[in-house]
């Protein structure tokens, strides 16, 4: 009897706390449950009376949290593989801004610069052999757009797996 006590007071805490984490208040909760007396929610996280299944699933839809969770504090098995899956698109995320910022940048801008000094050396000297070098960095900067066109369909794939909208 001690053991259900406690798992209903935890109840009860992760009602309020997800209540709370939703910016609800009592009876704000309690007007999107369709509930005649914003009391009940108070009653609900004093361990008072219960909802109905129904219920539960309702709230747990509203306060954005997992049923599991909410009737016995542990992550549910299937919300634990979103995580998983999660954080394994922030990490690609986290690679691929480095990609980005650091790799791509930078070389970038190399290119830009030499593409620069040889146009600047070809007008000072007239030396039209300065041509295939051109074309080159022009050839090596196309491979880069195209690295970078790519590096952002997928960029754009991730945010939105993250329900973010895949634009920068």
């Amino acid at each position: 009897m001690q053991a259900e006590n406690s798992q209903n007071f935890a109840f009860c805490a992760r009602l309020a706390e997800a209540r709370k984490s939703a910016g609800l208040s009592r009876a704000e909760l309690a007007a999107k449950l369709g509930l005649h007396y914003p009391s009940q929610i108070s009653r609900y996280e004093s361990g008072k009376s219960y909802p109905s299944v129904p219920g539960l699933i309702l709230i747990s839809k509203l306060l954005s949290v997992d049923l599991h969770w909410l009737l016995t504090g542990e992550v549910s098995p299937a919300a634990a593989k979103d995580v998983e899956k999660y954080k394994d698109l922030v990490t690609e995320l986290r690679i691929f801004t480095h990609y980005y910022v650091q790799h791509l940048g930078h070389l970038k801008w190399d290119l830009l610069d030499k593409k620069e000094a040889v146009v600047a050396r070809m007008v000072e000297t007239g030396d039209n052999t300065l041509v295939a070098q051109l074309q080159d960095i022009e050839r090596r900067l196309s491979q880069l757009r195209t690295a970078h066109d790519e590096r952002m369909a997928r960029y754009a794939e991730v945010m939105t797996a993250l329900g973010y909208p895949g634009t920068l």
